[in-house]
């Protein structure tokens, strides 16, 4: 699948349906694919550009912040940040964190953050660490 179809959002979708869209997009993307930098790439694009789509990201009002660190933007107002957790020996470490940035406060909700929380648990396991 070309990586630019798998951000096209579905008209009239909900943001439930909008994160299980992201979700399954991207579950095909790392299909077969074990490198961890490859697939953080990938799953950092696709939800860059899906939320660029999805109408009240796109709008410059509620505007997705991708920058790389927390509070990297003096004009950023909220945050959402879920751990990558990867389970070893039967104990889970904290390897990383998937951190977006909005520049309106309350940019995020629960159901972004649930959302966020299945993408990283999707690009965790889909790894070779």
């Amino acid at each position: 699948m070309p990586h630019a179809d798998s951000a096209t959002i579905p008209a009239g979708i909900d943001k439930a349906a909008f994160w299980a869209h992201v979700h399954e997009q991207l579950s095909h993307l790392l299909d077969g694919q074990r490198n961890w930098v490859t697939n953080l790439a990938n799953a950092s694009s696709l939800v860059f550009n899906a939320l660029q789509a999805f109408p009240p990201f796109g709008t410059g009002e509620r505007m997705v912040n991708w920058c790389g660190h927390i509070a990297c933007d003096g004009e950023t107002k909220s945050e959402v940040v879920c751990p990558l957790l990867l389970t070893v020996d039967g104990e889970e470490r904290a390897i990383g964190v998937l951190d977006l940035d909005c520049l309106a406060l309350a940019g995020f909700d629960e159901q972004d953050q649930a959302g966020l929380e299945k993408i990283a648990r999707l690009v965790v396991d889909a790894c070779d660490w």
